[in-house]
C-alpha cells in the first residue's frame, strides 16, 4: 500500500472543524472531487469520487473509530477493488484554530499497475491536497452555531 499523509490549518476551532467532518453525507458538498457518500450496514461506507481525468472511482472502507474532536479512522473492505484505510486527525493549535492531518494508505486492483496509472495521470497526493482546501474553505466561510 502507498501512504499519502497531508495537513492543512483551518481557522475555525476544533468541535466546528471535527462536526463538518464528521456529517459524512454533506463531503460532497465540501469537497470538489467527491461525487457522493453512501454509509450502509455496519459501518461501511461507499465513496464515489472524481478520479483521473474526470472517470468515476468507487470503494468501500469500513469506519473503525471516531474520537469526539481528536480522530476519525477507517480500513478496508476486502470486496472493494480500491483498498483505502487512515485516518483524519484534528488537533487544536489555539482556540480558533485547528490542524486536520489526513493518513490516507491506498491500493488499486491490480495493485502496482493501477498505482502507477492512478499517478501517471492525476498525483494522488494533489488530490488529497485539493480536497483539504476545499473543506477549509467550506468551514471558514460557514457562520458559527452555538
Amino acid at each position: 500500500m502507498k501512504t499519502i499523509e497531508k495537513s492543512v490549518l483551518i481557522n475555525a476551532d476544533v468541535a466546528k472543524t471535527f462536526a463538518a467532518y464528521r456529517q459524512f453525507l454533506s463531503l460532497p458538498e465540501r469537497m470538489d472531487n467527491v461525487n457522493e457518500i453512501e454509509l450502509e450496514a455496519n459501518n461501511i461506507m461507499t465513496w464515489h469520487v472524481k478520479g483521473p481525468l474526470g472517470l468515476p472511482l468507487e470503494w468501500q472502507a469500513k469506519l473503525e473509530d471516531v474520537r469526539h474532536n481528536e480522530l476519525i479512522s477507517w480500513s478496508p473492505v476486502e470486496t472493494s477493488g480500491i483498498q483505502t484505510s487512515g485516518q483524519i486527525a484534528f488537533a487544536e493549535v489555539t482556540n480558533l484554530q485547528t490542524r486536520l492531518t489526513a493518513v490516507v494508505n491506498y491500493e488499486g486492483p491490480g495493485h502496482g499497475i493501477a498505482d502507477g496509472f492512478v499517478e501517471l495521470l492525476k498525483n494522488p497526493e494533489d488530490l488529497l491536497e485539493q480536497s483539504l482546501q476545499d473543506f477549509k474553505h467550506h468551514v471558514e466561510k460557514q457562520p458559527v452555531i452555538m
